[in-house]
């Protein structure tokens, strides 16, 4: 199954016929998401023994008939971030690199190994990493060059639109190419203009004269705009806190002599660093770049940490980048009454603790607030709860599966809400066993008991009267029946 990335909606399971059979088995397997394949649906790109790949989707297979452009048959496979690309190492220890429209061969690297990798995966859009046990990780660039970065554990390889993480037994790495802002600025000797900007800031906070001489020549050079622009580009990327804000310091002494600079970047770039820091933090542990923090959008940053238990941190988070807070306090809420039902805490208590915290902010729903407490069995709890509900249509539904069916009449009749009424009517016409009971539920309540008999007239027919007439007889109406 393919989950989605917000992870609240379930994962949809695939079908597909591959034409394989077990006397012709696949070798490899890589699969392309429907955001990056030709055809917008999900792939699956399946290597088999005969030196070639088969592509198959929903709607057809696809034999790409590489014989004569692949040397041996496929061992591993990795496709691309973007899905550009495709990585392929054959059993005869070549690395190939392809498009993945398999029109064009881009790279094929000879690793002089006699044994597959373990694993093998994108750093990035342009690096492919290569695992093996006793040498531990091979870097092949787009041009043929590599580097090895020995490892003595086992490791594993997860794919970054940006990067590569390393996981070891007691450790996250992350091997990244640096960031072309910031090897502008701190390359040996770099006459970019960032980099003078960056040493113009350094002399300013030396006190010498000479920062302004500086940053007026890069200004008069008309660089400046794109200088303050790499300064903050450069930060971004960063991840220590004390080079982030040098950076900025940079960027935003560069910008006082720039007036046609739209701070805009400069304060959105603010905001997210403040966010980033705080979740990269040990005890928070979600140590994301820049651009994965842009590609999975604060909203589902928020969700997933709220999965985790961080509700006051998403709740900073929230008031900063000014989001909605609805779905943090309800699930805080749904926890706190899960946590406090397993010890010995009083109805009365939990709900004044959820209320005290919820009251202050408008159109909460206490729908699943209440739905958490009854699927721990507590059921006076959940009635409770409900009452802060103020849409009778969300409280109806919940109150008739917790089996409180007066009072959900009770609170349909009270909302003056016509379709509702009906539906609560129906529904406990159709739960309960004896019409005596529903009867006597319903004499109880003057308007339920107009609108049934309204519903009961439209009901009847020439042939069967029986329904009503009981109705009224029930009521001792005797003269309509």
């Amino acid at each position: 199954g393919i989950a989605s990335i917000d992870l609240t909606t379930p994962p949809r399971v695939y079908v597909m016929k591959t034409g394989l059979t077990p006397e012709r088995p696949y070798s490899s397997m890589a699969i392309v998401p429907p955001l990056l394949s030709r055809s917008g649906l999900l792939e699956v790109m399946l290597a088999n023994q005969v030196n070639s790949i088969i592509v198959v989707d929903e709607n057809e297979i696809e034999d790409q008939l590489l014989h004569d452009r692949i040397g041996a048959p496929i061992t591993k496979m990795s496709v691309a971030p973007n899905g550009r690309f495709l990585a392929c190492y054959r059993n005869d220890g070549i690395l190939t690199v392809m498009s993945a429209t398999f029109t064009s061969k881009v790279l094929d690297f000879d690793t002089k190994s006699v044994s597959r990798p373990m694993e093998i995966a994108w750093c990035g859009e342009d690096a492919v990493l290569l695992m093996w046990k006793n040498t531990g990780i091979v870097m092949v660039g787009p041009y043929g060059d590599w580097l090895n970065f020995p490892y003595e554990d086992d490791v594993h390889l997860v794919a970054e639109p940006d990067c590569c993480r390393i996981f070891t037994s007691s450790s996250c790495e992350m091997l990244q190419r640096v960031p072309a802002s910031t090897e502008a600025i701190k390359r040996i000797g770099s006459t970019d203009p960032a980099a003078l900007l960056n040493d113009a800031m350094e002399a300013f906070d030396e006190g010498d004269p000479k920062s302004d001489e500086n940053i007026r020549s890069i200004a008069a050079s008309n660089q400046l705009g794109d200088a303050v622009t790499s300064c903050i580009h450069a930060a971004a990327a960063e991840f220590d806190i004390t080079r982030q804000q040098a950076l900025m310091k940079a960027a935003s002494y560069g910008k006082a002599f720039c007036s046609d600079v739209d701070p805009s970047d400069f304060v959105d770039t603010c905001l997210k660093l403040r966010v980033l820091n705080a979740i990269r933090r040990p005890d928070v542990g979600i140590p994301l770049t820049i651009t994965q923090y842009n590609r999975l959008t604060p909203e589902i940053l928020v969700n997933r940490l709220t999965m985790r238990n961080q509700h006051y941190l998403s709740l900073k988070i929230c008031d900063l980048l000014k989001l909605k807070t609805d779905r943090v306090l309800i699930h805080w809420a749904c926890e706190k009454v899960r946590k406090m039902s397993t010890v010995q805490s009083s109805d009365e208590i939990i709900r004044d603790i959820v209320r005290k915290k919820l009251e202050s902010y408008s159109r909460i729903s206490y729908l699943e607030v209440a739905n958490a407490a009854y699927q721990m069995g507590r059921r006076r709890l959940a009635t409770m709860i409900l009452d802060m509900e103020q849409n009778a249509a969300d409280q109806v539904p919940l109150l008739l599966s917790m089996q409180e069916e007066e009072l959900a009449l009770q609170k349909a009749i009270n909302s003056e809400d016509t379709d509702l009424i009906y539906l609560t009517l129906i529904h406990l016409e159709r739960s309960r066993s004896e019409i005596d009971s529903f009867y006597r539920l319903v004499y109880s309540h003057n308007e339920a008991a107009n609108l049934l008999k309204i519903y009961y007239r439209n009901r009847i027919t020439n042939t069967d009267k029986s329904i009503l007439h009981n109705f009224l007889l029930y009521g001792k109406n005797y003269l309509e029946a």
